[in-house]
Order: C-alpha cells, then structure tokens, then sequence
C-alpha cells in the first residue's frame, strides 16, 4: 500500500461498502483484505479500505476483475 501524508483526502470506506461496490459478502472483502488482494489497512477490528486504490488494483489486476464478475462479460 502507498504511503501518505497525515492528512490527505482519502475517500476510504468499510468492507461492507466495498462490498456492495465489488458484489461480493463482506466476508469476501475481508478475506481478500487478509490475503493482501485488495490494499486496505485494519482499524481497531475494522478493515477500511481506499476506494481509488481498490478501483486501481481492480484495473490492473484483470484476473481479479474476472473473478468478482466486473470483466464485463
């Protein structure tokens, strides 16, 4: 995950929004999450994740954007 300033506008958002987002359980988010899929950082017993960089990462990896359905086919 990229580094940055205290301070900066991120846009993060709770396993089960990017749920929603992504079309999966919460508990896929959270396993991806764990497995280092998808960048996110654990707060407390909450993982949050940076939208941007989800929609990055699911750009870039393709097989991923496969597997969750968003390949559009």
């Amino acid at each position: 995950m990229i580094r940055r300033e205290i301070g900066s506008n991120l846009d993060m958002i709770s396993a089960d929004e990017a749920a929603r987002i992504l079309r999966v359980s919460a508990r896929t988010v959270r396993r991806l999450c764990i497995d280092r899929k998808i960048p996110a950082v654990k707060v407390g017993n909450q993982w949050r994740i940076d939208r941007t960089e989800l929609m990055r990462t699911l750009g870039r990896d393709s097989r991923m954007s496969c597997w969750l359905g968003m390949d559009g086919k």
